[in-house]
């Protein structure tokens, strides 16, 4: 056991190492271990602990549970789908995490209910360990609630498997609105009448060009391959009833790259006669590079950009050599992401366990994970403020899957409508991952789309994703009217490398009475204040503010989903000048009104405070700021040389303070490369 007294790692590792080589482990079944250390009571603190638990698959989303910490923890899911992470807290914000440090694919947690223990060990159904094997528990503390303790966790978990981030950047999806055909969406296994898919995708590549909405991709769903009848993959490659023409002549014709879905593989794939694949009663797993870059290098042809792998849950669980061999497991992984890595594709997880959410922090090729159930399949699916506490730590963006941007579309295969669309776009705005509408041609909306993006469909998003503050996840664990009785959510942009200018974001939606909050309980509060004094504003009411700090706090009032659908506030750091009061609010038209996609640089000094805007060429920029309470809104065209714009707020010396050759075009972010020509359809 390791312990760290440093504030930089408030953490504790627990260390299981296999000295010499052990012959039948096994458990009695897979779902407990073969070990126990850590090994904790699970004792009845009388009600003064909660607890956070992931569990299942949609990164621990599908099955977590938030309680009580006592006897009430006992029926945490634990074994196969226990692998974390575990949160325990007080309302006062203390909090501990557990979770695996490494060797994810194999260690899981196992509760002994007779006897009131969690302990943490390699899953029970392995029945070999060599020597030399170690396993790891990390762990961790902070202060500052749920929130505080994941970014430890993160900022750990991060430096110590070496994960890079930097591919998100470059990720199309992640930064370009698209658009999706998966479940949910009005074109899932559903086509136009009388038309088949390669017709269908081509009448919505003539509506975007029709609309111009600036889509920079499409996501194909699981309709276009061959599948056995067990709905497992046979070959990834498009059927001719599908498209006709093929799929390399159809992606040149959209002129857009590929987002390419896939499931679980049949065990009759015709693959496995020249790749090694691990074979089960119902599906099979490759295991080898070779074979991953033959399927990636040829979908490239395609137009593949990002490979989203599906079923990873179903993969895992009902492939029985998975659960009972140390290192296969890994090996599937390391297999897939390794070739990614190598031909330039990136990935997203989805049905995902927490262990394989864990071992994404290996691979710099994962770059997004689903983190909700399917549209359409939960009312409430739209709740990601929780489950994105735990994909942010782990360096993966949260997706929250498609949605539709207009109520009603005729014809839909689900006979369904869509209640709030106003707030399914704000959620995936502000969870930093693809935002994919998926409607009928004729049904988009596409005023309430641009709120995202600017003219170019680059996404305007905060710094980080939106979550869920600590105050509504103590709620939901007491239910005893201590915390947020709804969804409170908050996100920020900063701005500056070590002194952080922050620009908050407030989310609230099905708030059931009125919660009071300050910048600390929202999570906003930085480390180094230069600006202690802010003000908050609603985003349905701009003339109005409130002071808002910690000694001002603010009071959210009740917004039912029904009445408002949503409510929106943004909290905005006051600037000093001389005798000027300076308050920047940003692109009000927008979700986010302070985005770093769109705000290129603040400049801010004792002398001066300005800005410089970045955009698509001779696009109109609608910027607003006040100076002593006088609101100036005004219009501004990005240059198409520079793709700047830079606006002097105040200068004490009448001098600008921007570079007369500051130049935003290698700011532009380099994911547009991949916007391909469409080519013209022969006739």
């Amino acid at each position: 056991m390791k312990t760290y007294q440093t504030d930089k790692i408030p953490a504790v590792i627990f260390t299981m190492n296999y000295v010499t080589a052990a012959k039948g482990t096994k458990a009695t079944t897979a779902n407990k271990t073969i070990s126990g250390w850590p090994s904790f009571n699970i004792l009845d603190l009388n009600q003064t602990v909660g607890y956070l638990a992931y569990s299942a698959d949609m990164f621990g989303d599908r099955k977590k549970m938030l309680g009580i910490w006592g006897p009430d923890a006992l029926t945490i899911r634990d074994g196969l789908d226990g692998t974390g992470p575990i949160v325990t807290f007080d309302k006062l914000g203390n909090t501990f995490l557990f979770a695996p440090l490494d060797s994810f694919m194999t260690t899981s947690y196992s509760i002994d209910r007779d006897n009131s223990t969690i302990s943490w060990g390699t899953m029970g159904g392995v029945d070999e360990i060599p020597a030399g094997f170690t396993y790891s528990v990390i762990m961790v503390y902070s202060d500052q609630g749920v929130n505080g303790v994941f970014s430890k966790f993160g900022t750990i978990m991060r430096y110590y498997h070496d994960k890079n981030t930097e591919r998100q950047k470059t990720d199309v999806s992640l930064n370009y609105i698209g658009y999706w055909t998966d479940n949910g969406g009005y074109y899932y296994y559903n086509t136009e009448p009388g038309k088949n898919y390669e017709q269908t995708m081509l009448d919505i590549k003539q509506y975007i060009n029709k609309t111009q909405i600036p889509y920079k991709y499409i996501q194909l769903d699981s309709w276009w391959y061959y599948k056995d009848t067990n709905a497992a993959v046979t070959k990834w490659e498009p059927r001719p009833d599908i498209f006709p023409d093929g799929l390399v002549k159809v992606g040149q014709e959209l002129g857009l790259p590929l987002v390419l879905h896939n499931r679980y593989w049949s065990k009759d794939t015709p693959y496995a006669v020249n790749y090694k694949f691990l074979k089960g009663l119902g599906l099979s797993v490759p295991i080898t590079t070779r074979f991953w870059d033959f399927l990636l290098q040829r979908a490239k042809a395609w137009g593949l950009v990002v490979y989203e792998q599906d079923w990873m849950y179903v993969q895992f669980m009902y492939l029985e050599v998975m659960k009972t061999n140390l290192t296969l497991a890994t090996t599937w992984m390391d297999a897939m992401a390794k070739s990614a890595e190598n031909n330039d594709v990136t990935i997203q997880y989805c049905m995902a366990q927490s262990r394989q959410a864990l071992q994404s922090l290996k691979y710099t090729a994962v770059t997004q994970g689903r983190v909700s159930d399917d549209y359409h399949l939960q009312h409430d699916q739209w709740k990601i403020g929780i489950s994105s506490l735990f994909a942010h730590a782990v360096g993966v963006a949260p997706s929250k899957d498609t949605f539709w941007t207009t109520t009603n579309q005729p014809g839909n295969p689900f006979n369904t409508t869509e209640q709030y669309p106003a707030l399914q776009t704000l959620v995936a705005v502000l969870s930093t991952g693809p935002v994919g509408p998926s409607d009928k041609i004729g049904y988009t909306n596409k005023d309430l789309l641009m709120k995202c993006c600017n003219s170019d469909g680059l996404i305007l998003k905060p710094s980080k994703p939106a979550t869920a503050i600590n105050d509504q996840i103590i709620e939901t664990a007491f239910n005893d009217g201590s915390g947020a009785s709804g969804q409170v959510w908050s996100t920020y942009t900063d701005f500056g490398e070590y002194n952080k200018i922050r620009f908050g974001i407030i989310m609230v939606a099905n708030l059931s009475k009125p919660y009071s909050i300050t910048p600390s309980r929202a999570s906003l509060d930085v480390e180094i204040n230069q600006y202690p004094d802010s003000v908050i504003y609603d985003s349905k009411n701009m003339t109005k503010s409130a002071s808002f700090s910690e000694t001002s706090p603010f009071t959210l009032p009740t917004c039912l989903l029904n009445n408002a659908n949503y409510c929106l506030y943004y909290t905005i750091p006051i600037m000093k000048r001389g005798n000027q009061t300076i308050i920047i609010y940003g692109e009000t038209n927008k979700f986010v009104w302070m985005s770093s996609q769109r705000v290129a640089k603040l400049w801010v000094d004792d002398d001066n405070v300005a800005v410089t805007l970045r955009g698509a060429a001779n696009e109109n920029v609608t910027f607003a700021y006040s100076i002593n309470g006088v609101m100036n809104t005004n219009t501004y065209t990005i240059d198409a040389k520079t793709h700047c714009v830079s606006i002097v707020i105040y200068s004490s010396t009448g001098k600008s303070p921007i570079p007369a050759n500051f130049n935003c075009t290698n700011l532009l972010h380099t994911s547009a490369k991949h916007t391909k020509k469409a080519q013209p359809r022969q006739k």
